[in-house]
């Protein structure tokens, strides 16, 4: 076995593809091409005191708190310290183009969609024959075991989990974000199995700081995507070698 290998451009590629990678490669260079396309017609201008504040922030994200904690990061994901500041430009572009496009939005299109943006705090239990979620419906009814109980049980390392309508299945969110919580409900039938769901909390939708800031972003990667797809890409001639 040889200790010492080379590894071409074909061979990063070739793994890429073998991965099922590559879509998800040239969709995030699409979008690249319309990101900075997009800025540039917004007429988006980084100054060099911004651009620092956003590598700033880039090493507190990866907790990189020094010299050597930061060459040892780009050594590791082979960045360069130009593909760092590139990195820091365009995180910095996306958040600038995605304020001015979308920020006047977020309101109209929270009012127009409220329903969407309750949330609830529920514990679930997959079960996969009906009869024995049943039974053990009835035993919690019967307070013969508690649910959170029951729930370690079946879910080991799982916890509570809040969700919005969009996070379940049809059948399971009409009836969740219907009832009175906290409550049990009977056990409803999916393709996935029987559930089994306990019903916390449901809390009315509120535009937070969190809320706006995830809205926004909605928007922008909804935009992003749509802009993407709609373009005409030439790929390299031996991309399918």
């Amino acid at each position: 076995m040889p200790r010492k290998i080379t590894l071409t451009h074909l061979d990063l590629l070739q793994q890429a593809k073998y991965r099922y990678q590559l879509p998800d490669l040239i969709m995030a260079a699409r979008q690249h091409k319309v990101l900075l396309s997009a800025a540039e017609t917004e007429g988006i201008v980084i100054s060099t005191e911004e651009l620092q504040q956003s590598a700033d922030r880039l090493r507190i994200e990866h907790r990189l708190m020094s010299a050597k904690e930061t060459l040892s990061w780009l050594e590791r994901y082979y960045f360069s310290i130009d593909d760092f500041e590139n990195l820091a430009y365009i995180t910095l572009l996306r958040s600038r183009l995605s304020d001015q496009m979308f920020s006047d939005r977020v309101l109209t299109h929270f009012s127009d969609r409220q329903l969407e943006y309750i949330q609830s705090t529920i514990y679930e239990i997959i079960l996969p024959e009906h009869e024995l979620a049943m039974e053990l419906f009835y035993a919690l009814q019967e307070q013969e075991i508690d649910f959170l109980s029951a729930f370690h049980q079946y879910v080991p390392q799982a916890r509570s989990r809040s969700v919005r309508r969009r996070d379940l299945l049809p059948e399971l969110s009409a009836v969740v974000f219907a009832a009175a919580p906290p409550t049990l409900l009977p056990p409803i039938r999916t393709p996935k199995g029987s559930h089994l769901i306990y019903v916390a909390t449901i809390v009315p939708a509120e535009l937070t700081d969190e809320m706006r800031s995830q809205i926004q972003a909605e928007l922008f990667d909804q935009w992003l995507m749509s802009q993407s797809e709609m373009l005409e890409v030439t790929l390299p001639d031996d991309l399918l070698v």
